[in-house]
């Protein structure tokens, strides 16, 4: 089953509730034109067609504006300096560079990467649009043009509407849902991928619809014009690491598709309970079927003996999800194998410590059974030995458990048991087998709550588990 079958059979309801939203498109040309009377030259609408599209948008959408939204230019003009505020609340030039350390280390980085500077640029782009709160105005940078162009393709005039319906869709969202503030309480870069992926998705299909105007709609088309964005988006994009740019396109091209699922299923309807029952994992955008028809949702995986053996609280703590460690793999594999390969996987932890100049990774991922644990196992030490050059050893009667030597008296390891698998990196040489077995005998698993007290987020033991 997928999206595009999933839609055929709600295409005549999906006509008909269409109808009632869609103006004349003359009216649609209309708008753009006083809006735009030169191409590349402003993103500013009138007052009078500001107001005429915020109507329209909470019309298709379904949902009302709680409070006024405007347009400051002003703000628009800043919209460098806003996100470049935000980067300083979420992240400090420390932080940023252990977690450079850990993506290096791991296979998610090149080992040339400037993370600090890369992560300006990603977040200018995540926010080419946005709703900003605090000053209930909608953000919107000049070159959003290029993806409404490319969502729109031979529709140029009316796309010069669309990055303006991508911003009060989002203030839609904001408003009722609360969605900008309960990303900002989410640490996992795994669920926090998930959650984005619903809000663009929204976004996105909200663009699709605007566009259509009465027009029914058609999935192989929309899907036509989602990969239009898409590619450009990755254009735009071509400067930031692959890890950056994949975590920008994502939530646009496969969020497009979960969130239509939930439209073909139940209309808007399932859309808004998106927002009230999210996905907590990519492993769910991706799947769609582990999250609308048989819901699967990750493991939580607690490693106390790594935690009580550590003097200092964790400096990198995070769950990395399918679609990352999809990414880790294709750093060493096809694009192709590393996606077979990473649909196995059932939930992850990843975790660093700082020793003092050194830095103790352990990363424990789950996996769907004992075979796909060996699999990705096998991939990862590929991973490991290209990128660090690593000459993994085999104790004997042992294949399961690899170790490798750093140097200066550190080892890595690469443990199998069952269909859980250990990988412990930067520890002494002398005490890494010992810490590895306690970090086994002393784990913790359990499958996430459905629903997350997004006011105890960031508490870490906030949801039931057992011990294994």
């Amino acid at each position: 089953m997928n999206a595009a079958t999933n839609g055929k059979p709600n295409d005549r309801n999906f006509i008909a509730r269409f109808r009632i939203w869609a103006w004349p498109l003359v009216f649609l040309h209309l708008i753009a034109a006083c809006a735009w009377w030169r191409p590349d030259a402003s993103t500013a609408l009138s007052s009078e067609s500001f107001v005429a599209l915020k109507q329209r948008v909470a019309l298709i959408r379904g949902l009302p504006f709680k409070r006024e939204v405007s347009r400051d230019d002003k703000i628009a003009s800043a919209t460098d300096s806003s996100s470049e505020k935000d980067f300083d609340d979420e992240y400090n030039a420390q932080s940023i560079a252990r977690l450079s350390q850990v993506y290096k280390r791991i296979g998610l980085l090149p080992n040339s990467t400037d993370l600090g500077k890369a992560l300006i640029d990603f977040q200018r782009l995540q926010r080419i649009t946005f709703y900003d709160g605090r000053a209930e105005a909608i953000v919107i940078a000049p070159e959003s043009l290029r993806l409404a162009r490319a969502l729109a393709d031979d529709d140029a005039l009316a796309a010069e509407t669309i990055p303006a319906v991508f911003a009060l869709t989002q203030a839609l969202q904001e408003q009722n849902f609360q969605w900008s503030s309960k990303l900002k309480l989410i640490s996992s870069e795994d669920r926090k991928l998930a959650f984005h992926a619903v809000a663009q998705g929204d976004v996105v299909l909200m663009g699709l619809a605007h566009l259509r105007g009465n027009r029914p709609a058609i999935w192989p088309e929309q899907q036509q014009a989602i990969g239009r964005l898409t590619n450009e988006l990755d254009r735009m994009a071509s400067g930031l690491p692959p890890l950056l740019r994949e975590k920008l396109v994502f939530p646009y091209r496969q969020g497009s598709q979960f969130v239509q699922w939930a439209y073909a299923s139940r209309g808007l309807e399932g859309i808004n309970a998106l927002f009230a029952n999210p996905p907590l994992s990519s492993a769910q955008i991706l799947h769609p079927e582990k999250f609308f028809i048989q819901r699967q949702n990750p493991l939580r995986i607690v490693a106390w003996g790594l935690v009580q053996e550590m003097k200092e609280s964790a400096v990198v703590e995070q769950t990395l999800g399918e679609y990352l460690t999809q990414l880790v793999l294709a750093s060493s594999h096809s694009r192709a194998e590393a996606t077979r390969i990473a649909s196995g996987w059932a939930g992850d932890h990843l975790s660093a410590y700082a020793e003092g100049k050194n830095l103790i990774t352990g990363w424990i991922s789950a996996w769907d059974n004992e075979t796909s644990a060996q699999e990705f196992s096998r991939a990862f030490e590929t991973v490991l030995a290209r990128r660090h050059s690593l000459r993994f050893e085999t104790p004997a009667g042992q294949k399961n458990n690899l170790k490798a030597d750093l140097g200066g008296e550190r080892s890595t390891l690469l443990q199998v048991r069952g269909p859980l698998v250990l990988f412990l990196d930067g520890i002494a040489t002398a005490r890494a087998s010992e810490l590895a077995e306690r970090i086994w005998q002393d784990l913790e698993t359990g499958t996430e709550s459905p629903v997350v007290p997004f006011d105890s987020a960031k508490s870490g033991r906030q949801l039931a588990s057992r011990r294994r």
